[in-house]
């Protein structure tokens, strides 16, 4: 019989994990897979917190958008590193339309509603359509003593009152109707074009009526329903170019 070989026992030593991993993968502290209780892992490091431009999740930290220095998590940065300012969670260089830079946060905040481009609250720059920029707001209504100017959407103060001539007469069939034309009522405003005048009915004819027709009414040439203007009302230069004022005269009335 042949003699039995004798035994070698090998003995294999695995280096420790650093003190602050429970896990690792090698023997530095960079090594770390998982972390004591009350430390967070970031970047294989254990440590008491997240690092700027980084935020908790779980026991773990991960690394915020970029350009971000401060966060809560991915698209919700709180703040930017400069010259970044923040909008809706993200960074940006310019805040953009519809928003103005608080320079105190460094966050864009939202203009108003009905504002398309402001650099403050109550200082708006450029309204949105239907409305009409008047001291730093937007209003639909410029209001007395001041006009709307279609084009830069801006109300402007009325420096001068309006002037009104009447040229001649308008001749009308008893109990009869007819346009007023634009060639009787001749206007001038120096602060605005006469194309934007509001005429107002101060008094009504002593020995008719002024009508107004609608759009609908003026297509069909019926004025079948036809509103009549009493004092206070108002009708504009393009609804008397088109002919849609008239006078109408009462049978009973003075001729």
């Amino acid at each position: 019989m042949f003699p039995t070989p004798p035994l070698l026992l090998l003995s294999v030593l695995f280096p420790e994990c650093d003190w602050s991993c429970n896990a690792c993968k090698g023997p530095l502290r960079s090594d770390c897979l998982q972390c004591m209780e009350g430390y967070v892992l970031q970047d294989g490091v254990c440590t008491q917190g997240c690092s700027p431009g980084s935020y908790q999740d779980g026991d773990r930290c991960l690394g915020c958008d970029d350009h971000c220095v401060k966060c809560n998590s991915p698209g919700n940065c709180l703040e930017c590193q400069p010259p970044y300012v923040t909008l809706q969670g993200q960074c940006v260089l310019e805040c953009g339309r519809n928003y103005f830079l608080d320079a105190s946060s460094k966050v864009c905040k939202s203009c108003s509603s009905d504002c398309a481009q402001c650099d403050g609250v109550g200082r708006c720059l450029v309204c949105r359509v239907q409305t009409f920029l008047m001291e730093g707001y937007c209003t639909p209504d410029c209001g007395h003593g001041y006009y709307a100017d279609q084009k830069t959407r801006t109300c402007h103060v009325n420096h001068h009152t309006p002037v009104l001539h009447i040229n001649g007469s308008l001749l009308v069939p008893i109990g009869g109707s007819a346009s007023l034309l634009p060639s009787l009522l001749e206007v001038w405003d120096p602060d605005s074009p006469s194309e934007r005048m509001v005429f107002q009915l101060v008094q009504g004819p002593n020995n008719g009526q002024l009508v107004l027709l609608t759009e609908n009414e003026a297509e069909d040439n019926g004025g079948k329903t036809r509103r009549e203007l009493s004092r206070e009302d108002t009708f504009t230069w393009a609804q008397l170019k088109l002919g849609r004022v008239l006078f109408t005269h009462l049978k009973n009335k003075a001729r």
